[in-house]
């Protein structure tokens, strides 16, 4: 495999690595990349179990490892906030780069930023490459892009939505368009669509 790097992908990586900002490469389920691509990076790769835009696979990747925050302030006369103990990386926090809209949709569920190089209505951000990130301050808070987090798990409205029901949502319907292929059923497409699924998010999303 002769896959090398965006533009621009290379430098976020180098920074990632001098700064301690941890970077994690999620492909799609049957997604392969030649480890040789990134072994010059500090990144761990993960393949997803579900295929976006089914958040579950992102948010368990969130939930595998550590991070421990340092402390800072303390100059000026104001107060310094201490390091605090490793936890897992807060979503409001972390920025997901995609290339298609159903990776977007995913990183909205689980609550994080969401950059894309794919023209779509619900990215935070859409960039014709990812060199035009010039820094990682640029996706920080705040950044070049926004100035607050976002405000959680939210759907392509921004309603907010609770992530692990729309992973079982997905999950049920996958579910059963595996038992219909399995009847040999060709008539019937038990699969949700956007729309629908948009109108069950609707019925559930808290006031």
């Amino acid at each position: 495999d002769d896959r090398t790097l965006r533009d621009g992908v290379d430098f976020l990586l180098e920074e990632c690595r001098e700064t301690e900002v941890s970077a994690v490469l999620l492909l799609e389920p049957g997604e392969t990349v030649e480890p040789s691509t990134y072994k010059d990076y500090d990144i761990i790769a993960y393949e997803a179990t579900h295929p976006s835009p089914n958040p579950r696979s992102l948010l368990e990747v969130l939930e595998s490892f550590d991070v421990k925050p340092k402390g800072f302030g303390g100059s000026s006369g104001f107060g310094r906030k201490p390091a605090e103990y490793s936890r897992p990386p807060l979503t409001k926090y972390t920025a997901v780069l995609s290339t298609r809209t159903d990776q977007c949709r995913a990183a909205r569920y689980v609550g994080t930023r969401a950059l894309c190089l794919e023209g779509n209505d619900i990215a935070d951000a859409v960039l014709f490459e990812w060199d035009e990130i010039s820094c990682i301050e640029d996706i920080s808070t705040p950044g070049s892009y926004w100035l607050n987090p976002p405000p959680g798990s939210r759907d392509d409205d921004g309603n907010k939505v609770d992530v692990y029901e729309v992973m079982e949502l997905y999950e049920r319907e996958t579910e059963k368009g595996s038992i219909s292929e399995g009847k040999g059923d060709e008539s019937d497409n038990d699969g949700l669509s956007e729309d629908d699924l948009k109108s069950i998010l609707a019925d559930i999303a808290p006031l």
